[in-house]
């Protein structure tokens, strides 16, 4: 695949951030911890050729706090957050940014990884919902559904954004697109094999503090 070309991406890059949540479209109240932005382009655009660190270091990044979650929205297609698909409460796929609890994430220390565990609300004794894999039956192009299962996630931490990949492969989260050009809405996610230019594959996080939570 050909290098993407960061000013191709300039106006994507400068619009990733996510926008504010509309009135009244969900029914859990959140309050939304703003990243902190500067007005300098450079410190805006996502540098995915600088040395990777840990996000639990990174600045606006505290993993593993108890009641902070995250919405991750993608850098290649702005607006679309990583959202559990309440059709079937299963898929994972690109939705529009509305900070629903499905579409929130908590970061769990987990070895030398994270587990991923969403905010949806279960049912009194059920088990809440990780970020897992479906069929590994296409090493290309690996749904990401959540499960009752936890993985380890390896996470990489750049520049306002993080990679998520499977844990010591070459393989990572993708909001991936349709053939025919139409856009990533309602699209899987899906591993698929890394590749350093490829900002589809980057993840801009925005903090979110629950007030209350659905019942």
């Amino acid at each position: 695949m050909e290098p993407v070309k960061q000013a191709e991406h300039k106006s994507e890059v400068e619009s990733a951030l996510v926008p504010r949540a509309r009135a009244g479209s969900i029914a859990n109240a959140v309050t939304v911890a703003a990243l902190e932005v500067t007005s300098s382009l450079a410190a805006m655009t996502m540098d995915v050729s600088s040395e990777a660190t840990t996000i639990a270091k990174g600045p606006g990044f505290e993993a593993g706090i108890p009641g902070t979650a995250f919405v991750l929205v993608n850098a290649r297609y702005p607006g679309q957050a990583l959202t559990i698909d309440m059709l079937d409460r299963r898929s994972v796929v690109g939705y529009p940014t509305q900070f629903g609890q499905n579409q929130q994430w908590e970061f769990i220390p987990s070895g030398a990884g994270f587990a991923i565990r969403s905010m949806l609300p279960v049912p009194a004794g059920a088990k809440k919902l990780y970020l897992s894999v479906g069929d590994w039956c296409n090493c290309d192009d690996v749904p990401v559904v959540v499960s009752l299962y936890p993985v380890a996630w390896e996470v990489e931490g750049f520049n306002k954004g993080i990679r998520i990949r499977w844990p010591n492969s070459d393989v990572a989260f993708e909001l991936e697109e349709d053939c025919d050009g139409d856009g990533p809405m309602g699209n899987k996610v899906a591993l698929t094999p890394t590749v350093p230019s490829k900002i589809s594959q980057l993840w801009r996080y925005q903090r979110v503090t629950t007030i209350q939570e659905c019942k």
